[in-house]
């Protein structure tokens, strides 16, 4: 049988994929069911849940019913590539929501790429998210959603190695600059704009429950802010 060859192109577009291990779901969940403690990471972040709208016009909510961050913006993928989104372990079947009202401009129901299954939405004033990685898309080309309407359903499709959500925010060149003065520019920068705009930390734009403590350690280290409250599950 001849091996398929993966399709590169496709996991640059959605701004180097993702490695999600079998551990990071199994710790996940096992943090997710204990008591979450205050970060101790430094000082308390200086911006809101009400951010995202201030800044671009769009009210974000959580992609799942449980958020917890188990990997971040600048992360390390192979030699040379970084991780441009967040990845969110979570059980297979887990339904995944679009984060915010929209209308769904991609869709891959084949899953052929090293994306996998995966939704773009397109939202109100050129934001663009994308959820990567679904056993199972919901979703429609064309389709209207609004904030929480259920797109599909976690699972680990593609380049991966235990079900997660990895989702990436893309911000048209107007935002962008809106954004690199609130939050200036992470460490790695902005890569090349893409195909639905600039890929940007959604880790500053996305409510999470809790966030592993290693995501803490490193935003900080890469200049990205962290939507509070910052949680540090153990």
């Amino acid at each position: 049988m001849t091996r398929r060859k993966p399709d590169w192109s496709i996991w640059a577009a959605l701004g180097g994929g993702t490695l999600a291990s079998a551990w990071l779901l199994r710790e996940s969940l096992a943090g997710a069911s204990g008591e979450p403690v205050p970060t101790i990471a430094g000082e308390p972040l200086p911006h809101t849940p009400s951010t995202a709208h201030e800044l671009l016009g769009v009210t974000f909510g959580k992609p799942l019913p449980h958020v917890i961050i188990g990997g971040g913006w600048g992360d390390p993928r192979g030699k040379t590539r970084k991780h441009r989104g967040i990845d969110i372990p979570a059980k297979m079947g887990t339904p995944i929501f679009s984060a915010t009202s929209g209308t769904v401009v991609h869709v891959d129901t084949v899953g052929r790429s090293i994306a996998g299954l995966y939704v773009v939405v397109k939202h109100s004033t050129g934001v663009h998210t994308a959820y990567v990685h679904m056993s199972v898309v919901k979703a429609r080309l064309g389709m209207r959603v609004a904030r929480g309407h259920t797109i599909g359903l976690v699972g680990s499709t593609g380049l991966s190695s235990g079900p997660h959500l990895h989702l990436n925010v893309y911000l048209p060149d107007n935002l962008l600059a809106i954004y690199r003065d609130r939050f200036g520019t992470p460490t790695p920068a902005f890569p090349s704009k893409r195909r639905w705009g600039t890929l940007v930390p959604a880790e500053s734009l996305i409510p999470a429950d809790g966030h592993w403590k290693r995501v803490v350690t490193n935003a900080r280290k890469r200049r990205v802010e962290l939507l509070p409250p910052t949680i540090d599950l153990r």
